[in-house]
């Protein structure tokens, strides 16, 4: 079976198994709510895991919203600690709310550990399914460069526009880390420059 075929089987069978609607957009962009279009998204209340297949590698983004579905269905500590605070983050985003800065603080570091352990599943699925070395590495380094990116966005409050993705662009990616192993604030305080300079 080829990288493909085996997430695309995995992704059919865990949300069979777990009663959750799989869609595929043929665009580059998905509605996830009013006003929050994104490339892909599991949303448990509805309950579905959506993916826009108009994207170079969209399976990696479809591996990535697996792995949300895991933590779901697993009630991992990361996923409830997510629910105690979700919504906030994106109030700010998307409807530019004014939030009390403690529960923005809370809401961001929350989401960022619930990113951060997504993609530690997602490397180490996308290493069982035989993805290239090479590429695992640099999608490694591409999740951190979008993992910390909340803590720039903790700062500013403005989440990057679609058109100069921080963590699509090499400039920017190429110099965080291969691994997960590493200390947040000390990392982004070493690399932060970076997402000002290519901004």
């Amino acid at each position: 079976m080829t990288f493909r075929e085996k997430i695309l089987a995995t992704a059919n069978g865990e949300c069979s198994k777990n009663g959750v609607k799989l869609y595929f957009g043929t665009g580059k962009w998905i509605e996830e709510s009013a006003g929050l279009y994104c490339r892909g998204f599991f949303n448990p209340f509805l309950p579905k895991l959506a993916v826009a297949t108009g994207n170079k590698e969209w399976e990696l983004i479809l591996a990535h919203e697996l792995n949300h579905l895991r933590q779901w269905s697993e009630k991992s500590w990361a996923w409830k600690n997510y629910e105690r605070s979700e919504g906030i983050s994106s109030d700010v985003i998307v409807h530019e709310k004014k939030v009390p800065y403690n529960k923005f603080l809370q809401s961001v570091w929350t989401t960022l550990k619930l990113e951060k352990d997504c993609e530690d599943r997602t490397s180490k699925m996308l290493k069982s399914m035989g993805y290239s070395q090479r590429k695992l590495g640099e999608y490694i380094q591409k999740a951190n460069a979008y993992v910390l990116y909340y803590l720039e966005f903790l700062k500013t409050r403005n989440w990057c526009e679609s058109s100069n993705v921080p963590f699509e662009n090499p400039k920017v990616w190429k110099y965080f880390p291969k691994n997960f192993d590493y200390d947040i604030p000390k990392t982004f305080n070493r690399l932060e420059h970076l997402y000002a300079k290519n901004s």
